[in-house]
């Protein structure tokens, strides 16, 4: 009898310490949904007013400087990567992971080659959205043919004197280009 006696007091002791850990289960898990809700109403707050600046900021640039901003936003990894290529010793000793350090010459001289392409569409656009005349237009095709070009032999023939050459061409491209911007503009107003 003192066995079932102990048995049941042992039964009833594991039935009320597991009961116990359930409601101490649940309840964590209650705060636990009830923080996940508090995050979750912080975020959405925090996206309503980050939207609200981005738009207040974006509001007040004209898209004529986002269409600046987009041209050097494309033409920057054309430039670069040409620089990292002839230089891909020198950023991996130093430990910086540039595109030829982590995915190789050939992989980064095909990028270089889409990048431009793609570059060469946005310089379009200030032509296209009415921003520049003809004579931008013009330049900015040549220019655009040049660094094709350069890009066009670092895929199919690079030497490191190709890459070298087409990033200084690079800099002069990009000058050359909103100078032409320029140029352009103000002579669309003497006439």
């Amino acid at each position: 009898m003192r066995i079932h006696i102990a048995m049941l007091a042992a039964a009833l002791l594991a039935w009320g310490t597991a009961a116990a850990a359930a409601t101490e289960e649940e309840e964590l898990w209650a705060e636990a949904n009830e923080l996940r809700h508090r995050v979750e109403a912080l975020e959405t707050q925090r996206d309503i007013i980050l939207r609200r600046e981005v738009e207040r900021y974006l509001g007040e640039v004209a898209p004529e400087a986002l269409l600046l901003f987009l041209i050097i936003f494309a033409w920057t990894p054309p430039h670069f990567w040409a620089l990292a290529l002839y230089r891909k010793h020198e950023y991996a000793k130093a430990g910086v992971p540039m595109l030829p350090v982590t995915h190789g010459d050939r992989f980064t001289q095909l990028h270089v080659l889409l990048y431009t392409v793609i570059l060469t569409a946005v310089t379009l656009l200030p032509f296209v959205t009415r921003m520049s005349g003809p004579l931008y237009l013009v330049v900015a095709l040549a220019l655009d043919a040049v660094f094709v070009l350069y890009a066009l032999k670092m895929y199919l023939a690079y030497s490191d004197h190709v890459a070298r050459r087409t990033f200084r061409y690079s800099i002069l491209y990009l000058a050359a280009l909103f100078a032409a911007l320029l140029i352009d503009h103000y002579l669309q107003l003497l006439v």
